[in-house]
């Protein structure tokens, strides 16, 4: 049974604003005076905890000489509950959602992977047993999920931004760049001259002074022909 509650590695005492029961139980739990409360919050987290181990753990089932472990239907759960601690229906079912949100059972993506690794496994190993009977029509039907859960059956997704989370930067245009923190130019004109003047002209030079010499030439053309006519 996993006894440590997976918000313990997240918050501290002094970040929870005591409202309900359940604030009240975690913040006694992670502050270590699970004895200072109440009776009946103590009540209720030994409740949580005998849930987590059986949502953890499974319901066994036996038919015949077979005995395995499947997930509890929250129903049979529930009436376990009402059964044992003689609680409500409706103190049972919050008990069940408690316990989840208290061991946080199935909220994190490392498990639901892991389960998933667990189950592609069993199919795996079926689909193979079939294939060595020579069932193909079920190792057929194994292999048609295997490929569902890898996705096999899609087109991969493109590995695309999502556009709605992206933070883009806040532009601000000022005519005077002092405003913004850096030093004051006093003259601007003659600033830029001067940097200008310091410049090693380069290829786009060449092109922006080759462009404006064919500019000059039609122009002198035009000129010429509006003369000759």
């Amino acid at each position: 049974m996993n006894n440590i509650p997976m918000l313990a590695n997240l918050i501290r005492p002094r970040d929870i604003q005591v409202e309900d029961k359940f604030d009240k139980i975690l913040k006694a739990y992670l502050d270590g005076k699970i004895d200072q409360l109440p009776k009946d919050l103590q009540d209720s987290l030994t409740r949580w905890e005998m849930i987590n181990g059986m949502l953890r753990q499974g319901e066994k089932i036996k038919k015949g000489k077979v005995k395995y472990y499947r997930p509890y239907n929250y129903g049979t759960l529930a009436k376990f509950i009402t059964a044992t601690y003689n609680v409500s229906i409706r103190t049972a079912y919050d008990d069940i959602k408690s316990t989840k949100r208290f061991y946080a059972i199935e909220e994190t993506k490392d498990d639901n992977d892991f389960a998933k690794g667990l189950f592609l496994e069993k199919l795996e190993e079926r689909s193979a047993y079939c294939h060595a009977k020579g069932d193909f029509k079920s190792a057929a039907a194994f292999d048609k999920m295997i490929m569902t859960i890898r996705k096999w059956d899609k087109e991969p997704e493109a590995d695309l931004p999502k556009y709605a989370e992206l933070q883009l930067p806040t532009l601000i245009l000022v005519a005077d760049p002092s405003e913004l923190g850096f030093p004051k130019i006093e003259n601007p004109d003659q600033a830029v001259a001067r940097i200008l003047a310091k410049r090693k002209k380069g290829k786009i030079d060449n092109i922006f002074a080759s462009a404006e010499a064919v500019e000059l030439l039609n122009i002198d053309d035009e000129r010429t022909e509006d003369l000759a006519e």
